[in-house]
């Protein structure tokens, strides 16, 4: 079926595509035939308009012919006169000299009516042929005329032989018409000859005209053979056009058909779906229904294991508190025996004293039998309480015995559920929390094993979790059974009067010009400065200044230009020209420029990279950092026993910065708190047992003083702050913006580099001071080029091993190498930063209170000292007044007393159970 359809639509992609074709081909021999057409059309109306301009040119030659035979008629008229002007000497010679005169303007004006209307010539071949026939005619009659002049010269030789006989012979009227006969003839021969001349020329034009109208022709002749046989060709292309229309017309309604037949199976198949999905929504539902009679029947199992588990939990710290109380017992034993050892010493002692004191004897033994059963009777009260202590060890242990009966049949039943028993993560044994805990949201990491082909080594694979205290912590951090949480508490200038210069900057670069002008020297000193390189003429901020104030080639093209006028330049204009004078000036102030503040820009990147290494060393390699993890660990791992969170190996250090964020159940303190409390007492643990051990060695206040001397010279190892103090310059950096200071100390080195070649190239090829400049450029510039290239390329590199030193980094604290990438640093940093500045406080605040509470103590203790002294120098006077009995029995009711006292504390203790203990904890 889907290949039916691929084949489908391929064939109406083929058919669509072709049909397209076809219409492009077919538009294109429309717009040929139109072009054809339009051609044919303008060809045609040129051939009519060159026919009526060849009729009108004809009809004005047949009006010119008319107008040249009325006045070829007038001719003859005017020369009958001529032969009058000398009738008697020589008649007849006169029409064959002035004939000729009269044709010459009539031939002239006859040539240039021909030059002028040669063109006009075309239409005329018929009456030029009527003009050549009667051209002949004129001729025939002018032959005769010569004839008869011949004879008529004749004649007149005769006559001139004869003399006067002859001119008495012919008479004189008769002589002039024949002198006008000929007269007239030859005009009328020269006319025609002249006539002839321009049919000639107007033929040849003719001839001409023809010829290129039959090329013409010709070549229309070819063209429209050429078009017929495009015509034919884009007819023949037209009809197979046509034929693959056809045919895909066909295949079109095949398709249609075919999709007709698919559109009815679908219909088909989305019934049977429909089918298929209500049977399946039934089933999900009876499924689903199943599902929660299942998981109904699995929380009551639960519940029940639950409840299994708290009274084994229950069993277990009865069985701890009564292991307690029987070593509390034990020890009260024992100090119980301490005491009485110390009164037998102190009832031997009294009976030492006695013979000093020199009591009556009477007296000695009354008070030593009070002193006796005093103590027969404090002994006896312990012994009794001692076997009750362990009656109720008895009872317990009893209690004991059942519940682990109970436990037994609970793992039993566990062992029964499906699935069997769930298997504890490496090395992490499941904690069960005697009480309900808060829970600390954090990311487990998952370690690898060494084997796995993505081991990477992690700092979560040694660390030990320490011990702490946990009855602290579940009181901080138990749920309370009842009751929510607290809520919790966010020039004008006046412009004097100025002499005419000429200005061409505008205002604002007049302004710049003038106003960097009062701060530099003069042109000369400037220009010297310049080439040599002088730092104590031209500072960093001044080259800048005269890199951005000088003159474009623009201004100073028009300075150049305005200094030919009468107004002399202003300064501004005059202090830009001479700046211009200077050979390379741009090139040698930026490569000045660039030398000079790359110190400053180099900075920019040099620091942040220190910045981030000491970070990341610091972050890495810090040991109050790696306790603290642990601690949060091994807590975290307790508050999380009875979820799926517990038994981690690791977690994210993101985790880490939220602690602060755990309140405990009382609203008052956080688990940060309680994490710094820990390991400030194991640390002043630490602190007291080594300084037990050096005064142990030595004597004291000689052995003492040195090691204070030396650990005053060092770091306060619970300060974070100081272990992590390069962090929050870290947070400061970004591998974005550190890179793109790189590239743009890279082109800043590249760009000065091309500038100081043209310099050093072009001061390679001058004299004098050209060659001078060139030598403080090699001097001063090109080793510092170089020194720059250098650096560029140690920042780079430098970049390279940070940005993979903090990866490793990453990963040695367990994040994932997909979460890597993820990762800023300055991100990263600014949470530790902030971590860091929580852990501080918090520990501020702890050794404030301690600090408190110390001094509380130490004032007690001086009041119990005075209170001592006072009963002491009592105890002196009443000896030296004598009163020995006095003393004695009150020396005895306050022993009695305090020992009474005592064993009533330790009786209460025992009673107790320890709780007394845990409201001091409480309070402190």
């Amino acid at each position: 079926m889907g290949k039916d359809k691929a084949k489908e639509k391929e064939a109406k992609a083929r058919a669509k595509a072709e049909a397209k074709r076809a219409k492009e081909e077919a538009k294109r021999a429309k717009e040929e035939a139109k072009r054809a057409k339009k051609e044919a059309k303008e060809r045609e109306k040129a051939e009519k308009a060159a026919k009526k301009k060849a009729e009108k040119e004809a009809k004005s030659k047949k009006a010119r012919k008319k107008g040249k035979s009325s006045e070829s008629a007038k001719v003859p008229q005017k020369a009958e006169k001529v032969p009058d002007a000398a009738p008697e000497r020589n008649p007849e010679p006169v029409p064959q000299t002035e004939a000729p005169a009269a044709a010459k303007p009539a031939r002239a004006s006859a040539k240039g009516k021909g030059k002028a209307k040669a063109k006009q010539a075309a239409a005329n071949s018929g009456s030029g042929s009527s003009s050549s026939s009667s051209s002949g005619y004129s001729s025939g009659s002018g032959s005769s005329s010569s004839s008869s002049g011949s004879r008529s010269d004749a004649g007149g030789d005769e006559a001139g032989a004869s003399g006067p006989a002859v001119k008495a012979a012919v008479p004189s009227g008769e002589s002039k018409m024949r002198g006008a006969r000929g007269l007239s003839a030859l005009v009328a021969k020269h006319t025609n000859i002249e006539a002839l001349t321009v049919v000639k020329a107007e033929n040849r034009l003719l001839k001409e005209k023809n010829e290129s109208l039959s090329a013409d022709v010709k070549e229309l002749t070819a063209e429209n053979t050429r078009l017929a046989a495009k015509q034919e060709k884009t007819k023949t292309k037209l009809d197979g056009l046509r034929e693959a229309y056809t045919d895909m017309s066909t295949a079109f309604e095949q398709a249609k058909t075919k999709n007709q037949e698919l559109v009815a199976i679908v219909a088909e198949v989305q019934k049977e779906a429909g089918k298929l999905e209500a049977q399946i929504e039934h089933d999900a539902t009876a499924h689903a229904a199943a599902i929660r009679e299942l998981k109904a029947e699995l929380n009551d199992k639960l519940s029940e294991l639950e409840a299994a588990a708290v009274d084994r939990d229950a069993a277990a710290a009865s069985r701890d508190a009564a292991a307690a109380d029987a070593a509390a017992a034990a020890a009260a034993a024992a100090e119980l025996q301490i005491q009485v050892s110390q009164l037998a010493e102190e009832l031997k002692e009294l009976k030492a004293r006695a013979p000093l004191m020199q009591p009556s004897p009477e007296k000695a033994v009354q008070a030593e039998s009070v002193a006796a059963s005093d103590s027969e009777a404090a002994s006896a009260e312990l012994l009794a309480e001692v076997e009750t202590l362990k009656a109720s060890l008895a009872g317990k242990d009893e209690e004991l015995a059942k519940l682990r009966s109970q436990l037994e049949e609970a793992r039993s039943a566990a062992s029964g559920m499906p699935g069997g028993a769930i298997a504890l993560p490496r090395g992490k044994p499941k904690i069960k929390p005697r009480v309900r805990m808060k829970g600390l949201f954090w990311k487990k990491v998952k370690t690898l094993p060494p084997t796995h082909p993505q081991y990477v080594p992690t700092v979560w694979e040694d660390l030990e979790e320490p011990e702490f205290d946990i009855d602290r912590l579940e009181e901080l951090f138990g749920k309370k059974t009842g009751g929510g949480s607290g809520a919790s508490g966010g020039a004008t200038a006046v412009a004097a009067a100025k002499p005419k210069f000429t200005n061409v900057l505008d205002g604002k670069r007049y302004n710049a010009v003038a106003f960097m002008m009062a701060k530099l020297p003069k042109a000369p000193e400037l220009a010297r400065a310049v080439l040599e390189l002088d730092d104590s003429v031209l500072n960093p901020e001044a080259v800048s200044q005269l890199l951005a104030n000088m003159g474009t080639p623009e201004e100073i093209a028009a300075i150049k230009s305005a200094d030919t006028s009468e107004a002399p330049l202003d300064r501004p204009e005059q202090f830009v020209l001479d700046l211009s004078e200077i050979p390379l000036l741009g090139k040698r102030l930026l490569v000045w420029k660039n030398v000079q503040s790359f110190a400053e820009a180099a900075a920019d990147v040099s620091q942040p990279l220190a910045a981030l290494d000491d970070a990341i060393s610091e972050t890495k390699s810090s040991p109050l950092l790696l306790d603290i993890i642990a601690h949060v660990l091994a807590v975290g791992n307790y508050l999380n026993g009875s979820t799926s969170r517990g038994q981690a190996m690791g977690y994210d250090l993101d985790s880490l910065f939220k602690i602060n964020d755990l309140k405990d159940s009382r609203n008052k303190s956080t688990l940060l708190h309680f994490v710094v409390n820990e390991i400030m007492d194991k640390a002043a643990a630490t602190a007291a047992a080594a300084t037990a051990e050096r005064s142990s060695d030595g004597d004291g206040d000689e052995q003492q003083q040195p090691s204070e001397a030396a650990t005053s010279n060092q770091t306060d190892p619970l300060a974070l702050a100081e272990q992590l103090a390069a962090v929050p310059a870290g947070a400061r950096v970004s591998l974005d913006e550190l890179e793109g200071g790189i590239k743009r100390l890279t082109k800043l080195v590249a760009e000065t580099q091309a500038a100081a070649k043209v310099v050093m190239e072009a001061s390679a090829g001058e004299d004098g001071e050209g060659a001078s400049s060139g030598d403080a450029f090699a001097t001063k510039l090109v080793p510092e080029l170089a020194r720059m290239e250098a650096d560029v390329a140690e920042f780079q590199d430098t970049f390279t091993k940070l940005a993979a030193g903090f990866t490793d980094m990453l990963l040695f604290y367990g994040y994932t190498k997909r979460s890597v990438s993820k990762v800023k640093p300055n991100e990263f940093f600014a949470s530790l930063a902030e971590f860091t500045e929580a852990y501080e406080a918090v520990r501020e605040k702890i050794v404030k209170a301690r600090a408190k509470a110390a001094k509380a103590r130490e004032a007690e203790q001086k009041l119990a000292r005075e209170r001592q002294e006072r009963l002491k120098h009592l105890g002196d006077l009443a000896v030296d007044d004598g009163s020995t009995r006095e003393l004695t029995e009150a020396g005895v009711a306050a022993t009695s007393l305090s020992r009474a006292s005592t064993v009533d504390d330790l009786v209460m203790s025992l009673k107790s159970g320890g709780s007394s203990d845990k409201k001091k904890r409480r309070r402190n």
